[in-house]
């Protein structure tokens, strides 16, 4: 089932003194379909809630700025991969997305979405961490093809 209905920025959001990361039992790979939580600017950017759910994602859109989150906010850990729109030529959301991933330390993929993708964004936001990377606007299949490796159980 896709949510795709914008959540409201103090539902779930804040600072919390807990662990989001950590994966419950109810989490990983195989578990259920994909829950991706996507942090956007604005609506009508992504794939509407019926193609994300023809390519089996449950995705829940945030519209808020990334160096407005909150890095230890209680609704990741409602999601399997993290969606980030980041802007490819702020140096404060570069700064927020490298500090994102890196609380993440791996228990939580985080892809990147970026307007106006090139080469050098790619490489800075791969070499920060993101499992992925993606221009705006992507297409529902590009986006399950970036979280498919969550679905995969990890190596030994």
């Amino acid at each position: 089932m896709t949510r795709h209905e914008p959540l409201q920025p103090s539902e779930g959001i804040g600072m919390s003194g807990s662990a989001p990361w950590r994966r419950g039992e109810d989490r990983g790979p195989g578990a259920h379909p994909p829950r991706v939580l996507m942090l956007t600017r604005e609506a009508g950017r992504v794939p509407t809630a019926d193609q994300l759910s023809a390519v089996g994602l449950d995705v829940r859109e945030l519209h808020q700025a990334l160096t407005d989150i909150a890095e230890d906010s209680p609704i990741f850990a409602e999601a399997d991969v993290l969606l980030v729109e980041v802007a490819s030529r702020n140096a404060a959301e570069q700064e927020a997305f490298d500090r994102l991933v890196h609380l993440a330390g791996g228990q939580l993929p985080v892809v990147a979405a970026v307007e106006g993708l090139s080469v050098a964004d790619t490489r800075a936001l791969l070499r920060a961490g993101a499992l992925d990377v993606l221009p705006l606007p992507f297409t529902a299949d590009e986006l399950r093809q970036a979280v498919e490796p969550t679905r995969r159980p990890a190596r030994p």
